[in-house]
């Protein structure tokens, strides 16, 4: 049937239906036939022919018959048969129920753009989900999950007791049905929990996942999608004691595009049950396929690769971190980062993030670069906005789930702190419209958000802030990064928040600004603020030198000393406001002598001294004549050459490395390259782009 005659009778029908005007009836019951028959033979296209006998047709107000034969000769006859809103269609004795009162055209029911789920069914003669409306045309939750928790019900009749190809058409409607009803707003979520209950209490959970071991592959494949979408929180649980190895051995199917989907989504809900079920999974090989899907150039299989891995690092625990860091999991996280869909770009740096936050692998995690574009993303998107742009983050994540993104807004890396603090901001404005505003008091992350919010950290600090103000608690006083600039209130803000408010009266009685606390030293804690617990020293001492590293000297350091500082090597940042107290700008370095350094710049450690004067005098070795890519140099302005800025470009701008081939250049001097100038070089360049792009090696 053509398509635009296929819509014009479709909506003359419609219009029939609602305004109660009489079509003709040979018209009418021969669209429902031909959409009863399209379905029909999708379901048994096996056994039918392309060609249908038209020519042997009757029609009544009641019954439609159409006759054709198959591939064997065989005739059969068709029929379409009314009772109510119900037609039966019927062949050679085999009966297919099916329900023509919310009859759609093809495309209604397809996923929408962007949307994580996983393939689609149009089912022209299948029930369109829609919300029962209410008196004041409110949605009716109660009346929408009464009316199709029947559907299920029957399905799952269907599934316990019919032939196959009823059984696919069966699980084709479950997964149908269910999909659309996590894609509803507003009830969307508890519509769909309450119908994977109904599933569960009829048994047809049990069926489902029985025939994810079933012998024929399309029917494994069927119950495979139906589950993925049924797979809400007392359902996994059911799963993981009854059939998890079947059904993860059958997500780990290879070689087949279809199942590699649908595999890839139930290995991500199942490593977000426990670190137990994590482990069993990993052992089972669900953690070697999503690796392997890595690779994918499907957008949602790679949605649900990245996805996998950040739930696997939040549940996960400790050994599965570790077996993440030896399948160079962080590696695999870099492309996945850097691609095209945002939602895999979050989930892979929502992973990364997770994985940093444990000290045992952070080096590990560092050394991927996948850190490297977290800022860059959060930066580019609007937590609320995201939040709306995906399917999969409309319902937003499950209170367990919370509870351990938690940790990372209190963590010591500035990325998962930056990152947790956006996606809260964007569950606030999720959790508002569902009004369960409470479950972020129940998680205990208020005072979390309350710390982020008033922390210098600038990008964490604006999301939690805004997380905050949708929840509708009081944002605290935001400290900034210019510690030197910092008042006596400032001072006592972050001392209560690195845990030592009990010492706040003589901080306070001391008058210590932002200038006197950059100075502070062991002996000054224990004689003038009356630290006098030598390991409460060290704990404070280390927040300050951390507080050193991250704090914005620009309002006290026209030269740029500490930009050259945090590019020789960040820890050395801690030693610049002492310097630049001291009356030393970068223009000096080459004339500072050890001693120098020593006393009157406070560097005790002699590793640091080395680095220092290594790289101030390995600078001197270059002449605008060594390299034409470099501005005019003078004795203490160095050029960047494997390393990074020194004085001419800083980091995320761009980084030249040369790569000396033999005879044409020595190593090293303080880290850099000491060049021979009548020697050619092999030069390599990467551009990081403001986006943190990084062109490939």
């Amino acid at each position: 049937m053509d398509e635009s005659d296929d819509k014009t009778r479709w909506r003359r029908y419609q219009q029939s239906q609602s305004s109660n005007e009489a079509l003709d009836n040979d018209e009418k019951e021969k669209f429902l036939f031909d959409k009863a028959l399209e379905r029909f033979s999708q379901n048994r296209s096996a056994s039918l022919e392309d060609e249908l006998d038209s020519d042997n047709v009757s029609s009544t107000n009641t019954k439609y018959t159409k006759s054709y034969h198959t591939a064997g000769g065989t005739k059969v006859n068709i029929s379409v048969m009314r009772c109510g809103s119900t037609e039966h269609l019927s062949a050679s004795g085999n009966k297919l129920r099916l329900d023509f009162s919310k009859m759609s055209t093809v495309g209604d029911l397809g996923d929408s753009p962007g949307s994580i789920q996983s393939g689609s069914s149009s089912g022209s003669g299948s029930p369109q989900l829609s919300v029962v409306k209410g008196a004041g045309g409110m949605q009716n939750f109660k009346a929408t999950l009464s009316k199709y928790a029947g559907y299920i019900q029957q399905y799952v009749v269907t599934l316990k007791s019919a032939c196959l190809s009823e059984k696919a058409y069966a699980l084709d409607e479950i997964h149908r049905i269910v999909r659309q009803a996590w894609n509803l707003p507003v009830i969307g979520r508890d519509l769909a929990y309450g119908l994977c209950e109904v599933l569960r209490s009829s048994g047809g959970l049990d069926v489902l996942i029985d025939n994810c071991s079933n012998p024929s592959s399309d029917l494994r494949l069927q119950a495979a999608r139906a589950l993925e979408q049924c797979l809400s929180t007392n359902n996994r649980n059911h799963l993981v004691e009854v059939g998890l190895e079947g059904v993860v051995n059958t997500a780990c199917t290879r070689g087949e595009p279809a199942m590699a989907r649908v595999g890839t989504g139930i290995i991500e809900s199942l490593f977000k049950h426990s670190e137990d079920t994590c482990t069993k999974v990993v052992k089972l090989g669900g953690l070697e396929s999503i690796l392997l899907h890595s690779r994918s150039q499907d957008n949602v299989t790679l949605r649900h690769c990245a996805a996998a891995f950040a739930n696997l690092a939040l549940y996960g625990g400790a050994d599965n971190h570790q077996l993440m860091i030896s399948q160079n999991v962080p590696e695999w996280l870099f492309p996945l980062a850097f691609s095209k869909d945002d939602s895999t770009r979050y989930y892979a740096c929502l992973a990364i993030c997770c994985l940093a936050a444990n000290k045992e692998i952070e080096a590990a995690v560092k050394k991927s670069g996948t850190l490297e574009l977290v800022e860059s993303f959060l930066l580019s998107h609007d937590p609320q906005e995201f939040g709306k742009s995906d399917e999969s983050h409309r319902h937003g994540r499950s209170k367990d789930w919370l509870k351990l993104l938690v940790p990372a807004l209190t963590s010591t890396r500035e990325e998962a702190r930056s990152l947790a603090a956006f996606h809260f901001a964007m569950e606030a404005s999720i959790k508002k419209r569902q009004n369960r505003l409470e479950l972020f008091y129940e998680i205990g992350a208020i005072d979390a958000l309350k710390q982020v919010a008033s922390s210098p950290n600038r990008l964490a600090g604006k999301f939690a802030a805004e997380a905050l103000r949708i929840i509708g608690e009081d944002i605290p006083h935001k400290l900034t990064l210019q510690v030197p600039l910092w008042t006596t209130e400032d001072v006592l803000q972050w001392v209560k928040q690195i845990g030592f408010d009990s010492f706040s009266e003589a901080f306070s009685g001391c008058r210590v600004d932002g200038d006197l606390l950059l100075q502070l030293d062991d002996a000054m804690l224990a004689e003038d603020i009356g630290i006098k617990n030598g390991i409460l020293r060290k704990r404070f001492l280390r927040e300050l030198t951390t507080l050193k590293i991250n704090t914005d000297y620009s309002s006290v350091d026209p030269s740029g000393l500490d930009n050259w500082m945090m590019w020789l090597q960040t820890d050395l940042s801690q030693y610049s406001y002492t310097m630049l107290q001291q009356g030393v700008c970068k223009e000096m370095l080459p004339y500072l002598a050890e001693e120098h350094l020593q006393n009157d710049c406070g560097i005790e450690n002699g590793i640091h001294r080395l680095r220092i004067q290594s790289a101030v005098r390995g600078s001197t070795d270059y002449t605008q004549s060594d390299l034409q890519l470099c501005r005019p140099s003078n004795p203490y302005q160095g050029i960047s050459v494997g390393l990074g800025p020194a004085g001419l470009l800083y980091p995320n701008e761009a980084s030249m490395m040369v790569t000396p081939m033999p005879g044409r250049a020595t190593a090293l001097s303080g880290g850099l390259l000491s060049l021979e100038t009548s020697k050619p070089l092999d030069v390599f360049i990467s551009y990081r782009r403001s986006s943190g792009s990084q062109l490939a090696r």
